[in-house]
């Protein structure tokens, strides 16, 4: 079977009411009052009492938490590729959350005037109507959107081209849909490589204290690889399947009074860590700073 055969592309939107603003002049008062400069800072008001948004931002943090963790990355226009065999288990979970949200965004709107209100004794002076959409508008700011498509083929196109145009149109897509796919391969290696760097930092302190919590991250990323997989990678299955068995298995009360043990086990996840170079140096190096930024 091919990637068109397991996979899927998803993409998730979601977008809130604005909760903040850059105030200029609260700004301009500041560094004139500090005499400083203008790349100094800058003063951002918050729109609303911080319970009236609190439950939607944690929320959405979940959402995108469960989105990231269940597919990977595809090309570059937000979409993400997910296990066909998975599709309905996210979807479900998927479907819970939007009732969640929902929920919040009702309580939020059942309230909208007072908070509004709550908001002008808040800011004071800096309080300004007009930043304060109609509540007709604000309902239509909160936006949940979950969308599905196939991974696109060589051949899905309609058109009508000269034998050579054609060729090269479909030898342009698969080269792209090979990339990505590639991108995806690498982004799996990231995942496993991140918590056995970590684990191997902590062995490596022999004063450190080593406790079950430090393996947890290591543990639920092992247990989560087969749903992600969405090539059924063999290579990345057989590392799973090493790292679960020589890592996850460790003791941690032995590894923390036993300098032997915990030699040993540094010395494991080094060689784990060092089988992974490949695969590690095939990222660009821009790319890896983007994903430590955004982490």
């Amino acid at each position: 079977m091919s990637i068109h055969d397991k996979s899927l592309l998803v993409s998730l939107n979601l977008t809130t009411i604005r909760s903040s603003r850059a105030d200029k002049e609260i700004t301009a008062d500041v560094l004139r009052d500090h005499r400083a400069s203008e790349d100094a800072g800058r003063w951002v008001s918050r729109l609303w009492p911080k319970e009236a948004m609190e439950g939607i931002r944690s929320l959405d943090g979940q959402i995108r938490a469960l989105h990231y963790a269940k597919t990977l990355p595809w090309m570059d226009k937000g979409e993400r590729i997910i296990a066909s065999r998975t599709f309905t288990a996210y979807t479900d979970q998927m479907r819970g959350f939007r009732h969640q949200r929902e929920t919040l965004v009702q309580w939020f709107l059942d309230h909208y005037f007072d908070w509004i209100d709550r908001a002008r004794v808040m800011r004071g002076t800096s309080f300004r109507e007009e930043e304060y959409p109609t509540f007709a508008s604000a309902r239509k700011r909160f936006r949940f959107e979950l969308a599905a498509a196939p991974v696109p083929h060589a051949d899905d196109f309609r058109v009508t081209l000269a034998s050579e145009d054609m060729d090269e149109v479909r030898a342009s897509i698969q080269a792209r849909v090979d990339e990505a796919e590639a991108n995806a391969i690498r982004d799996l290696y990231r995942r496993l490589a991140d918590p056995v760097a970590r684990l191997v930092e902590r062995l490596a302190d022999p004063e450190g204290r080593f406790t079950d919590a430090t393996l947890n991250a290591l543990r639920e990323i092992v247990a989560t690889i087969p749903d992600i997989n969405v090539m059924d990678d063999p290579e990345v299955e057989k590392l799973r399947q090493l790292i679960g068995s020589q890592l996850c298995t460790l003791n941690a009360e032995g590894v923390t009074n036993s300098r032997s043990d915990r030699s040993r086990a540094l010395t494991r996840a080094n060689n784990i860590l060092a089988s992974m170079a490949p695969w590690m140096e095939a990222i660009p190096e821009e790319e890896e700073e983007t994903v430590e930024a955004a982490a």
